[in-house]
């Protein structure tokens, strides 16, 4: 289970961003992964403690029809 920092929600996969960063502007190039909270998408997450990440009712993943409300939101704002 993670944590994110500024929004203060817990989830158990962080959102990962790949892409290309040119190091030096010729042929230099890097592959980066960057994790996101996938709530608000910063990137201050921590790992929680395995005593901490239990099944508890505190921390219950909300339902599939709250993301694809946010999606919906977004697409019609």
């Amino acid at each position: 289970m993670f944590v994110c920092n500024y929004c203060g929600k817990t989830f158990k996969e962080p959102r990962i961003k790949r892409y290309w960063e040119n190091l030096d502007g010729e042929n230099g190039w890097e592959r980066v992964c960057e994790e996101h909270c996938p709530y608000c998408g910063d990137e201050e997450i921590e790992a929680m403690p395995e005593e901490m990440s239990g099944d508890d009712d505190l921390y219950a993943p909300e339902p599939d029809w709250v993301e694809a409300r946010w999606e919906w939101e977004e697409l019609h704002d």
